[in-house]
């Protein structure tokens, strides 16, 4: 992808922050740059300003362009939006798909169903596959944390097999695995679970499923995908998100610096409400 290609994509994240501000407030100057620090490895040091116009300038130019990037450059887009860098944020283009929630959701919650899906309780061996210390935060559209939110997720185990009646696999349930876990968001809106790094099985993609339950609102349903996974392009749940949203329910799995699992994988929602 061309320079200009990625300048028009960071402009057009502008552009609609601007234009969703509340009337009268002029965007004087600021810098994204310290947000965007994940993508300087790649790009160099350079920085995005913008005057009321919502005009770029000072952008160095790009020297790698990949795949890698491009997810990093999106999800630091949406995260600036969300988090207020961007004054009045870009709402409801920002907000995190929904997917749908499949056909394995348990039919019967497991009795131990707390937010650790790797250690199963009255059992000693621990789940099969790559422990992952999953965690983000719940925000809302404006970017504030959503407080006391349940959030559910539910995946097949290390051999593909859901915890459910209606899966026909041939290998068997790891008994060791949960499938299924909660927690509650804190004061600041953070979750967190350990689970394993989710494992393909026909037909699919490496994914999880996730429930978020707001207030008087009905449950928001989606899937996280894992960053950079081969079959991410040929599954056709994924293909059906809009090529510049994905970004938005993918995470980098990458090796944990301490924390309780092998990876680590970060992972903000964002939900259509305030």
């Amino acid at each position: 992808m061309s320079v200009d290609a990625w300048r028009r994509i960071v402009d057009a994240a502008v552009v609609r922050a601007e234009t969703s501000a509340q009337a009268g407030f002029a965007v004087k100057r600021w810098t994204i740059a310290a947000a965007l620090q994940g993508c300087r490895d790649l790009w160099g040091e350079w920085r995005v300003c913008t005057e009321g116009n919502g005009a770029l300038r000072g952008m160095g130019s790009m020297q790698r362009t990949i795949s890698a990037t491009r997810r990093r450059l999106l999800r630091n887009i949406a995260g600036i939006a969300t988090l207020g860098a961007l004054p009045g944020a870009a709402g409801a283009t920002l907000l995190t798909p929904r997917q749908t929630a499949g056909p394995f959701y348990p039919e019967e919650l497991p009795l131990d169903r707390d937010n650790d899906l790797v250690h199963v309780a009255g059992r000693e061996t621990p789940a099969a596959g790559v422990f992952t210390d999953l965690r983000g935060r719940l925000l809302d559209r404006n970017g504030q944390p959503l407080r006391d939110l349940r959030i559910e997720i539910w995946q097949c185990d290390a051999n593909g097999r859901y915890r459910h009646s209606g899966d026909r696999g041939a290998q068997p349930i790891d008994p060791g695995f949960q499938g299924f876990g909660h927690t509650l968001s804190d004061p600041d809106g953070r979750y967190r679970f350990l689970t394993i790094r989710p494992v393909p099985y026909p037909g699919r993609t490496p994914h999880i499923h996730v429930a978020v339950f707001p207030q008087g609102e009905r449950p928001f349903v989606t899937q996280l995908y894992v960053a950079g996974e081969p079959g991410n392009d040929q599954d056709f749940l994924y293909r059906r998100i809009p090529a510049e949203q994905r970004a938005l329910v993918t995470a980098d799995f990458t090796p944990a610096q301490g924390g309780a699992g092998a990876l680590q994988a970060n992972w903000d929602i964002v939900l259509g409400v305030s």
